[in-house]
Order: C-alpha cells, then structure tokens, then sequence
C-alpha cells in the first residue's frame, strides 16, 4: 500500500547549532516541565554516577533542572550568566555543566565510576552532527531534485540514479499529476511513495532494488 510522502522530511532545515562549553541550572518548583522543549538524540551514552570518595575540590550538587539561555551576546561568558543569577536569586545555589576533551584512548578510563567523585556525572559527549567511524556508511547516496517537467525526461533521470549508484531518491515536480505517478517506472528502482496535489505539486519517493 503506497503512503503519502510527510512533507516535513522534504523541508531543508537549517542548522545553526553552536557548541556549548558551559551549562548552568537553578532550582525550580517543577511547574514548568511543559515549557521545555527535548531535543532529538540521534546517539545514546551510557551515563556514569562517580563513587570515588576522595576529598578534593570536584564535588557533586543536588539535582537540578537544566536551562538553556541563548541569544546571548558573544562578549558576554558563563561568568557574566552566573554573576547575573546570583543577583538576581542570591539565596539560591548555582549547578555547573562542563564540557571537556581528553584522549581517546582515555575514554574507557575515565568512563568508570570509581574514577570520578561521589555524585558526579559523567558520559561521552557527542555533537548532534557528528557520527561514530563505526556507524557511517560510505556507499550509501540519497538524492533530492526537482525536474521541470519530469514527463519527458523519465529516461535521463532514470540514466542519473543508476550511474551515480543513487539508494534514495526524492524527486518533485511542481505540476507532478496522479496520472504521471503512476506511470513513472524506473529500472532498478520502485515506489517507496508518491504525493500529488489536485492543483499541481508532487513528490516521489525511489528505493533502490539493486544489492
């Protein structure tokens, strides 16, 4: 059965996503859960509690909600964030998230709980744009392009997927009927789906059937 294509994951998105090296959260009655956005995790880290009792001055706070402040002018640091906070909830105590780099070959190390004081978190961090060596695929290709009119130049498009070895393809034509969707067969791909507007506007959706 043929689905109709989500138009959102047509939409190009726009990433604007700056590293952070510092965090700071502030106590909170719990009112305001809902007005909290989760942002989407492509990678999952197996997260560590210290247990090391050492004496030194790294030592775990009580939990704490998060809060991201953005916009900021880039003059202004952490600090000036902190020293803001403090005057503004001078009876409240201020938590610390830090970002850190070491060598790789100090990850298992430092990934132990007994490595870390009482109470400390720690896990890998990675970036949202980033993937692990081990889960890249290098001879996976997705195309997306839009042909006006596509009815005509069914035979180039079909010579572009097969000798650019292309495993997606979303192609979309501004006057894309039902009739052309059905009727638009390319060898070594089939319909994963296909959408069409009465007034114009479609989109269709290839897979490779190739090995």
């Amino acid at each position: 059965m043929i689905q109709p294509i989500d138009q959102d994951i047509l939409r190009k998105r726009e990433k604007n996503q700056l590293p952070l090296s510092s965090h700071i959260t502030c106590d909170t009655d719990g009112g305001n859960k809902e007005r909290f956005i989760k942002g989407n995790k492509s990678h999952k880290t197996t997260q560590i509690r210290g247990t090391n009792e050492v004496r030194c001055s790294l030592r775990s706070a009580d939990r704490k909600a998060w809060l991201f402040v953005g916009r900021v002018n880039k003059v202004c640091s952490e600090i000036n964030l902190a020293s803001y906070l403090s005057v503004k909830l001078p009876d409240r105590e201020l938590n610390s998230s830090i970002k850190v780099g070491i060598d790789f070959e100090l990850l298992e190390q430092v990934n132990r709980e007994e490595f870390w004081p009482v109470g400390i978190l720690a896990k890998r961090y990675l970036f949202f744009d980033s993937v692990e060596d081990d889960k890249t695929n290098e001879h996976f290709k997705l195309l997306n392009l839009n042909i006006q009119p596509i009815n005509g130049q069914i035979d180039q498009l079909e010579e572009l997927l097969n000798e650019k070895k292309i495993n997606i393809a979303v192609i979309t034509e501004h006057w894309l009927d039902k009739a052309i969707c059905k009727n638009l067969n390319l060898h070594n791909y089939r319909v994963g789906s296909h959408f069409s507007r009465r007034n114009g506007y479609g989109v269709h959706l290839f897979s490779c059937t190739k090995n």
